[in-house]
Order: C-alpha cells, then structure tokens, then sequence
C-alpha cells in the first residue's frame, strides 16, 4: 500500500539474475569487512536482484531429528557487525574436488556461531533522520498497558492495519497508508508474510517486503491462553501493536514430548509503535523463546530476526544490538541474529558447490569435517529446495535458486558430522540400531517424495494415519507444511505407548520408517524387520513403479500395548502386540492426493546426485575423510539400485563451463 515509490522492488525492469551471497563474493560484486563486520553489496550489485539463501518455503524435513541446524537460511552473513566502515575485502569458501567428491572449506561464512538473545527489559528505538534510520538502545522500556484491541490471528497469519487520514508512515524512502500485522512477530509493508518457512532467516528479511522485526519468530497466538494474544491499538499519531504472553509455535502447556522431556509454554511479551513522524519504538517484556527449557520444540527452532528492513535486498548491517549501538543507516537494513546454537548455512553450502560444479543434480549429499550438533543429537536432515511432481501430497514450488540452482536442485541432503558414521558403511550408525549409512542416506534422499501423503478413511475424510502424527509437538514438525516427525511412515512415539492410541504402519520395512509386520493371524502381529529398503508405496511416489503394482496398504492400531514394552529402548524387533487391522489400497491415497503427475510411465529413473564434504575454517577435509566419502559415494548406486528395484544414480562431478 506504498503511496511512494520503491525504486529496487518494484520499478526494476531488468534481467532478474538470480546469485546467491557466495557467489556474488566470488564474483567480487559482495564486499565483506573486517571479521566480525557486515556484509556489504557493492554497487554493481545493486543491477541484480539478489536473493541469498532463502529457506525453503514450507517444505523442509527431518531425517532423523530437529533439522535445526540447517534451517538458518542466513545466507552467510555474519552474526555482528561492529565496525561501520568496509576495507573491500573479497571472501569465498574455498572449493576443490578429490575424485568424485567436491571439497569445501569453510571461509567462516558456512557456520554461523550462537548468539544467545539479550533484549528482555530492554528497547530499541529508531528515529527518523534526514539521511535515514538512527538506532538507540534503551536499558529499560517498560510495556504500555492500554493494549487496544485484541485481533483475532492464528498461526500464520496477517491483518492490513490501515492508518487513519493524514497518517502515512515514512519507512525508507516509502510513504504507506497501511501495515500487515503478521503472526510471526513482525511488520512488512506492500504485502503479507504467512509463508510458513521454518525458519525466519535474515535472507528471508532482506529479500522480501519492507519489514519492521520486533521479534521475527515463529509464533502461534492460537495457543494463547486468557487475555494473551496479539493487540492493536491506532490512534491519529500512532499504531501500537502488542505481543502479550503470545507462546512459542509447538509449545504446550503440561505435557512431555516424545522423548519424554517435560514441556512448558514459552511465552513471548514485546510491542511495537509506528510514530506518524517515521520513529519506531520497540519495548521488550519477558522472551522465553530461545530458552532450552521451553519444550520440545525448541529444538528445532532456534533462530529469530530482530531489527529494520528496506526489503528486495539491500547494504545489511547486522549489529549486536545492545553494544553497537547508536548506529544510523541511510539505504540498508539494520539486523540482528540470535540463535541458541551454532547454526549451519545450508543454502551457502550448495552455493558454494555451485561456483565451481554445473548445475545438473536433482540431490546434493553433504557431509561435514568436524563436530557439528545442530543443536541435538540426531545427525542428519533433508531440505527441499524444489518440487515439480503432484500427488505426493507436497505442494509444487521452485526457490532453487537460493541455493544456487536453476530449477534442478530437488533436495539437499545434510547428513551431519562424518564421525558418525561407521568406517564400514554397512555397519550401524551411532544412535541407529538397524540402519546402517546407506540406510540414512537413502532415508535423506527418499524425502524429496517421502512420506507426505494422506488416505480417504471410512467417513470420506483426509487422514494422516500413514504417517507419524500426534499432538507432541517434535512429533508435530517443524512448521504447517513442513514435517519432521510427520514426514515419517507411521509407528508408535513414546507418547502413544503410553498414553496415546498406538498405530502401526506395515511399511515393508521402508527406510522411511514403520515396520514389516506378520498377521500371526489370530489378532496378533510380529515386528520382523524395519529401515531395509524402499517399499512398494515408497517407489510408487517415486514414480519408479505404476500404482496398480502397489497392492494391499495395511495399518495396525494397537488394541493392547503387552508386548511393546521396550520398544523405544531396543530396535523395536520380534515384539508381538494384538492389534485391529485396516487394509487400505493405493486408490484411497489417490482420492485425496490425487494422481501421481509424471506417471511412472514418464517420471525418472535415473537421477543425478552429488557427494560433498566440507571442512571448518582453516582446516580442509582429511584424506581419511575425503576417502571415507568416497567410499560411501561408491556403494551408494548399487545399493540404491537394490533398495529401488530400478532406479539407477550417478554421482560424478562436472565442472561448470
């Protein structure tokens, strides 16, 4: 509702060259200062709209745990930014090849150190001058009590706050005649923001609409309880808009998740005002949100944004708000990061690959040199970047390009720290009883397809019982169209066994969870194996075999839990249970998912992937490491190949021209 202009984001009619930061580094058209300092575009890059490593919006899932780690997005910024001039000094992570495997040492731009959050008691304000935006901080701003009116918003959502006659809000050369008020703790202008992303990147705040960031956040005011909840107050001078007590998304109150930790609402209190003079006044009351005993959830969402965008990208400073400041900006973006834990960029990674290698495979599969938790212990997670097949039960959508990819990245594999894995492939991996390394692999990649879709139950409604749903909140995923334990054939969770009503998917024995199970046909069932190859459904949605081959769907809810007794301390094996059978066919996942588009008739067989390990700043991938890779890398294609039953990969390099 810009009643200006917006000379970068909406009157730019040139080719949209579409490069992430690492890139435009080695291209020299990004400038970095001294460590520590910001990033800065230099002006040849203002010809380009650049979007850096955006999360994938709506569409990333957990291998085998939180996925925190790689949900930054941030694009290789740095964390703070304490000097404000720039010495042009160019950065880039350096990329070889050993063989077959690309090697990748980190430049300090790939892993983004923690930074925990300050701001509770305090304030930030932002007063307009001639040549932009100054920055204050304030040691102590206390919370208006007159709140307003409370608005009725749920997860994921915005109102358009019009500003009343007379009132038009000067934000970065841009006058507006209205606000969307978004749910996830944030401001933008011309356009809402309830894409639900997993995580709130600094990237996602440079490329998208002008923003003011309180706290970007991913915040659900529908689990508010009483009077908490999202305010509003307007008045002829100014918009105040308050989050009071508003909990973190997947947070609930007296339960424990499904590892058993105890689980407490984390409730977040801050407001923000829009002066008509252009000032903006953020106060911060109580924040819970990056505190590690604020439930399950927590674990997976570990970043916000604090801080003053333009949008469509732009110079950044990002600062430690409370000691860099007062600092003023004239064109850029002010910001900071916090995460409870050091944080990968993902996006910056396959960038990084990019620069040197073409731009030819549907999955990249990173391993990483050196110790690295993601903020857990589960090692590995999968990020799509893209989706063009229907009838998966995935939306179809393209943001390749924010890790370097025209349109052919379909999912990027990070399968965490080498160490992990076993010397011998074929052994276990640590924290994995019955899979082995080309097991996880193939779990990682099989979530470019798996495991998504719903089935039409008895009463012609959607169910998600194929797949591992609850109301834990790590069972519940790591946003509303993304899923982490949902992305998962379904099996009992801690949870169920013991209070909830256990289901069991008789998945085959997929890599993506459930059980192959004996009917011992007497109301009885046997766990015989799990995590050993594709399933029938599984290379149906791969499009690998044609829907009539899949044959009987079968789910097993547990009528008794005497005999599943252990079944989360052991490999979940040779456990008898009696429980009540419904057989299903592929038909009744059709109903509702629609056909598979390609066909298996059209779809690939073949696919292209690339092996990647990556080492820290200043210490490059070991030959053990890089041999260790390789070796998997070689057993890889035959494995995949009898775990498929027909689809083939290749894995060698190819350099860009």
């Amino acid at each position: 509702m810009a009643t200006g202009s917006n000379t970068f984001s909406r009157n730019v009619a040139m080719v949209r060259i579409r490069i992430g930061l690492t890139l435009l580094a080695a291209m020299g058209f990004l400038k970095r200062c001294t460590p520590g300092s910001a990033w800065l575009l230099a002006p040849l890059a203002l010809l380009i709209l650049v979007v850096p490593a955006l999360a994938a919006v709506g569409n990333n899932s957990t291998v085998a745990g939180n996925g925190a780690g790689g949900f930054s997005g941030d694009g290789g910024l740095a964390t703070s930014a304490r000097q404000q001039s720039c010495r042009g000094l160019n950065t880039a992570p350096t990329v070889n090849r050993s063989g077959d495997v690309a090697v990748i040492e980190d430049d300090g731009t790939l892993s983004i150190p923690a930074n925990d959050i300050d701001l509770a008691g305090h304030g930030i304000d932002f007063k307009r001058r001639k040549d932009g935006l100054r920055a204050t901080i304030k040691s102590s701003v206390s919370i208006k009590k007159s709140l307003g009116s409370k608005l009725d918003m749920g997860l994921s959502t915005s109102i358009f706050v019009e500003f009343p006659a007379r009132f038009e809000f000067p934000f970065f050369g841009n006058n507006y005649d209205g606000v969307y008020v978004n749910t996830d703790g944030n401001l933008t202008f011309t356009q809402p923001d309830t894409v639900s992303l997993d995580t709130n990147s600094v990237a996602r705040v440079l490329t998208g609409p002008p923003r003011i960031a309180p706290l970007f956040f991913k915040l659900d005011p529908s689990k508010a309880e009483g009077t908490a909840g999202i305010y509003s107050k307007l008045t002829a001078k100014s918009l105040q808009i308050t989050w009071l007590r508003v909990p973190q998304w997947g947070s609930l109150r007296d339960r424990t998740n499904i590892l058993g930790f105890p689980v407490r609402s984390n409730e977040n209190t801050f407001q923000v005002t829009l002066f008509k003079n252009g000032r903006i006044l953020i106060a911060y009351g109580e924040l819970a949100l990056l505190d590690s005993n604020s439930g399950s959830n927590n674990l997976l969402h570990r970043s916000a944004v604090v801080g003053v965008a333009p949008g469509g990208g732009s110079e950044l400073q990002l600062l430690d708000f409370t000691a860099d400041l007062p600092v003023a900006t004239t064109t850029g973006a002010l910001l900071e990061r916090f995460s409870q834990f050091r944080i990968l960029d993902d996006q910056a990674i396959a960038q990084a690959f990019y620069s040197r290698f073409a731009d030819v495979y549907d999955q990249l599969i990173v391993w990483l040199d050196f110790p690295f938790a993601g903020g857990f212990f589960f090692p590995a997670y999968a990020l799509m970047p893209s989706n063009a097949v229907q009838g998966i039960g995935r939306d179809r959508h393209d943001l390749s390009a924010a890790y370097g990819s025209d349109g052919n990245l379909r999912s990027y594999a990070q399968m965490g720290t080498l160490a992990n894995y076993s010397l011998d492939p074929a052994e276990s991996v640590t924290g994995f009883i019955t899979s082995n390394t080309w097991d996880v692999v193939a779990h990682a990649v099989g979530h470019r397809w798996l495991s998504y879709v719903r089935f039409r139950d008895a009463e012609g409604n959607a169910s998600n019982l194929l797949r591992r749903v609850d109301d834990d909140p790590l069972s519940a995923g790591i946003g509303p169209a993304a899923m982490s334990v949902e992305s998962h054939w379904n099996s009992p969770t801690v949870v169920q066994v013991g209070t909830g009503v256990p289901v069991f998917l008789d998945s085959d024995a997929s890599v993506m969870g459930g059980y192959d199970l004996r009917d011992n046909g007497n109301g009885f069932f046997t766990t015989i194996a799990t995590t050993d190859r594709y399933s029938r459904l599984d290379r149906y949605l791969m499009g690998l075999i044609p829907a009539q081959q899949v044959g009987d769907i079968s789910l097993v809810t547990v009528v008794s839990r005497t005999g599943l007794t252990g079944f989360h301390t052991s490999d979940g094996l040779n456990l008898t249970f009696e429980g009540k059978r419904l057989d299903l066919s592929v038909h009744d996942i059709i109903a509702i998912e629609g056909e598979r588009v390609p066909s298996s008739k059209d779809a690939p067989k073949r696919f292209k992937m690339a092996f990647i390990v990556v080492g820290r700043e200043g210490a490059p991938p070991s030959k053990a490491s890089i041999d260790k890779v390789n070796t998997i890398r070689k057993g890889w294609g035959p494995y995949f190949r009898k775990a498929s039953g027909n689809g083939t990969v290749t894995t060698n390099l190819v350099e860009r021209n």
